[in-house]
């Protein structure tokens, strides 16, 4: 079989190719969604840790606890006891909302030396069982038509790849992969 020419890394839509002669690697850029809305979320809540820390504040010194062991019991200073966990709860899960938001990318490296398809590491099929490349179009609950590329494989499995709303990129990107792995791109 002779393997495709190398090619330069370039961009499809929100996709990196990366054309060798012995691999394909197409990989879904990151799409971090850390947006205004968010941002503006996060300084609300940070806000209300710190007003409940103020609250605490002076509730402590109107109902005199005088230790720190009572500063944060829920009987003497519930105040207190909110704004604790309040702020440990912020502390952990706004990292944890970050890593949700800038995930690892997905990646599928079609591997033309031992005709293998891999998506994230994992295996997907291989070359001689892949039966097609599908471009389907559908409707997205507003209506809007979106386009789902995805992978036909091994007698009626479908490996999704992705789903856009500009038809352009999904018939480029499903082009791409199919003329690596010589198969068909049905449009339906």
């Amino acid at each position: 079989m002779a393997l495709p020419e190398p090619m330069p890394a370039r961009t499809i839509g929100s996709f990196l190719i990366e054309r060798q002669p012995e691999q394909l690697t197409v990989t879904l850029q990151h799409q971090g969604n850390f947006t205004w809305n968010a941002l503006g979320f996060f300084a609300f809540m940070a806000s209300s840790v710190l007003v409940l820390g103020l609250i605490a504040t002076l509730k402590s010194a109107q109902w005199n606890v005088v230790s720190s062991a009572d500063f944060f019991a829920p009987q003497k200073n519930h105040f207190g006891f909110l704004w604790l966990v309040s702020t440990l709860g912020l502390l952990i899960g706004f990292p944890l909302y970050l890593r949700h938001v800038y995930k690892a990318p997905i990646t599928f490296v079609f591997n033309a030396r031992n005709g293998t398809i891999f998506r994230n590491a994992e295996l997907v099929t291989r070359f001689r069982r892949v039966e097609g490349i599908r471009v389907q179009e559908r409707h997205d609950p507003a209506g809007r038509y979106l386009y789902a590329l995805s992978l036909l494989h091994t007698d009626g499995h479908e490996q999704a790849i992705y789903e856009v709303y500009e038809e352009r990129e999904a018939l480029t990107l499903a082009n791409e992969i199919a003329t690596y792995v010589k198969r068909p791109v049905t449009f339906k």
